[in-house]
């Protein structure tokens, strides 16, 4: 196994996972809080 193969791989995971985050954080803080008064997310406490 070369050295440095390892290494790529893992930048290569992060670059993508990265470019997930990016994607979903619009997604993610367009989400309504529970503080909103939503009750589907089945939290009726």
């Amino acid at each position: 196994m070369e050295v440095g193969s390892e290494e790529e791989k893992w930048e290569k995971l992060d670059a993508e996972f990265d470019h997930f985050v990016v994607d979903m954080k619009p997604f993610v803080l367009k989400l309504p809080h529970r503080t909103a008064g939503n009750s589907t997310l089945g939290s009726s406490e």
